[in-house]
């Protein structure tokens, strides 16, 4: 069940771009029935996070995923079909896996799934007239164990201070002093920071509300907004270590400086805080936001030609 754990854990943070996308290109409303214009045939994917989908008799479909919902197949899913939180009634034919995390399978009289059926912490009902090719596989859960979470947290550290002593060699001057403007101008940080959380958010939602603006709400949602997280999180650390290694109150570094040990401290303690169980989220949320609104506080400075810092 590895493989297919790693499929679904990649697969879940994409689902709501996804469906929103979806909804846009079939101009149907969201959690409508699939196929409510009419048949559906030979339709690609069709991803569901907002409402149940059905098959119908008359429909086909490639690959169907439902998030939060049912899902109803009387007619033909040729490969795959995944529900997450739900249940999946199928009564028609599955050609390929049905693969059920935290719901439940309901295979009725006359069903056929011609692949495996997979219960991820899920139950399955499945009646005598119903086929199953493959193999019927179960599983309560993901048990990685203390060894792979120590692992897995020091890979993380190490590439993240990687990305930080990156970033203090080839753009020490911003790091600097957008670090600085945390303990120098709080305030204006803060409200950057907020305006950033609340804007880039909405933008890429309002952005998928026409074709034309799916490619804007991919890129912010999918690019900007994590890379604005990884900059604000060594921008943080940067002033943090700023105030440990000596740089003064509010981590003011020189324009000119390579601010390697305050990256190297800061983003250190960070990752050590991450690992605190019910603050490490706390920590990373208010790192990342803090740290972009002092990066997007400093542009806004410059732009109207402040002084840096």
């Amino acid at each position: 069940m590895t493989t297919l754990n790693a499929a679904i854990l990649g697969l879940v943070p994409l689902l709501t771009l996804t469906q929103a996308a979806d909804d846009s290109l079939r101009g149907t409303a969201p959690g409508s029935r699939p196929g409510a214009r009419g048949p559906i045939s030979g339709a690609d994917v069709l991803v569901r996070t907002r409402g149940p989908a059905l098959i119908g008799p008359d429909d086909t479909v490639n690959t169907v995923v439902v998030v939060g919902h049912d899902a109803a197949v009387e007619g033909v899913v040729r490969e795959q079909l995944v529900v997450i939180d739900g249940t999946a009634r199928v009564t028609g034919e599955v050609g390929g896996s049905l693969v059920v995390v935290g719901g439940r399978a309901e295979l009725g009289d006359g069903a056929r799934v011609g692949g495996d059926v997979l219960l991820y912490g899920s139950t399955l009902s499945r009646a005598a007239g119903a086929t199953v090719g493959g193999r019927v596989e179960r599983a309560r859960g993901v048990r990685l164990g203390p060894v792979f979470g120590v692992l897995f947290w020091l890979s993380l550290t190490a590439l993240t201070l990687l990305v930080g002593l990156f970033l203090a060699a080839v753009a020490g001057r911003q790091i600097s002093e957008a670090a600085a403007l945390i303990g120098r101008a709080t305030g204006p940080t803060i409200l950057a920071a907020l305006i950033l959380a609340l804007g880039l958010p909405t933008l890429a939602v309002v952005a998928f509300l026409s074709i034309i603006g799916i490619p804007v709400g991919l890129v912010v949602g999918m690019f900007v907004i994590p890379l604005l997280g990884l900059l604000g999180y060594v921008v943080t650390g940067a002033w943090l270590g700023g105030l440990i290694v000596g740089r003064g109150r509010d981590g003011e570094a020189p324009p000119t400086d390579r601010p390697y040990r305050a990256v190297l401290v800061g983003v250190l303690i960070l990752q050590v805080a991450l690992i605190v169980p019910f603050v490490g989220g706390l920590v990373l949320l208010i790192a990342t936001q803090l740290g972009a609104g002092a990066l997007a506080y400093r542009v806004w400075r410059r732009v109207r030609g402040a002084a840096p810092g």
